[in-house]
């Protein structure tokens, strides 16, 4: 479940205190393209993605985005909506839920919710809810995380503990993040746990992942950026995942 949403990080993921981002009310439209290779005879992923957001300020913003991935020869087609809000000036909300009208293989829906605290200049914590409804089983996740940024970096390290098939699995992360100019990162991240991974259409199981990941931006000029990843998951002992994302986003 969580492998499938490596790239892009987006509001599946805590809302991070982004300081390289312009704060005064904008629009960005990304489009973005993904590819990967699975061992064990499976076919490959293939995923292309559009999406449109309004940000009103670093901590405000609401999105949508729009999905068409092609996993285990089955095409799916997926709708997501989410938004971000300052609740006070250390408090910030945000909340996604995703829908798909196919579900072959993509869940059916999940909705996910999540509170973002500055508890200290430059220290976050973050904590949130995921519910996932696929065709087999539901998935229900809990996660903290605590990040810290310092000078052009910025730390995290998280805990995510997951109820599914009458289970209680956990999965640890760490990512390290580096700011080399205005829009422009780089970041690795890393986990390994029990999570609940596709096996086929409409399958699902509890299996130990282990994942690597970079993902970074580049700013090209004042208005396009440049998005990229690549990623390694081995999805227990059912198959291996590698592959790479390119995309471009722009503000306006």
């Amino acid at each position: 479940m969580k492998a499938a949403r490596w790239l892009p990080l987006l509001l599946a993921l805590p809302l991070a205190a982004t300081a390289q981002d312009a704060s005064a009310p904008h629009w960005r439209a990304a489009v973005e393209a993904e590819h990967s290779d699975l061992d064990n005879g499976y076919a490959d992923w293939n995923a292309a993605t559009l999406r449109l957001s309004r940000h009103w300020s670093r901590r405000q913003l609401a999105e949508l985005q729009l999905t068409r991935t092609r996993r285990f020869g089955l095409e799916d087609h997926e709708l997501a909506a989410g938004g971000a809000v300052p609740l006070s000036d250390a408090l910030t909300a945000s909340v996604q839920a995703t829908w798909s009208p196919t579900y072959r293989v993509l869940p059916r829906a999940s909705l996910a919710g999540w509170l973002q605290y500055e508890f200290r200049p430059a220290w976050l914590l973050h904590g949130g809810l995921r519910h996932t409804d696929y065709r087999a089983s539901d998935v229900n996740r809990a996660s903290v995380m605590l990040e810290h940024y310092f000078g052009d970096w910025s730390v995290l390290a998280g805990l995510h503990a997951v109820h599914a098939f009458g289970q209680d699995t956990r999965t640890g992360e760490l990512r390290a993040t580096w700011y080399y100019g205005e829009r422009s990162s780089v970041g690795a991240i890393a986990s390994a746990g029990r999570e609940v991974v596709e096996t086929g259409p409409g399958a699902t199981a509890l299996a130990s992942v282990r994942s690597v990941a970079l993902v970074g931006a580049h700013a090209l000029d004042a208005r396009w950026t440049l998005r990229w990843g690549a990623h390694h998951v081995r999805q227990g002992d059912f198959y291996t995942r590698t592959g790479v994302s390119l995309g471009v986003q722009a503000h306006f």
